[in-house]
């Protein structure tokens, strides 16, 4: 069965929406992520915050196109 390559390329413009703490803390136990700071209201609070370039850096990397 061969296939299909028709969404290859696709792009999707950028979204924001706000992310609560309780589908964080769902996230990280579907994924087996045991770091406190997303588990732990008061842990997450004492944890040094995400350099917001970081993150415009990984949103751009993930809708950017790949090249082959």
């Amino acid at each position: 069965m061969a296939v299909k390559t028709g969404a290859i390329g696709k792009t999707y413009p950028p979204t924001v929406y706000a992310v609560g703490r309780e589908k964080i803390r769902e996230y990280a136990l579907a994924v087996g992520e045991t770091n406190p700071v997303h588990l732990d209201v008061r842990a997450a609070r004492a944890a040094p915050g995400m350099p917001t370039s970081s993150l415009r850096r990984c949103s751009r990397s993930s809708t950017r196109r790949r090249r082959s």
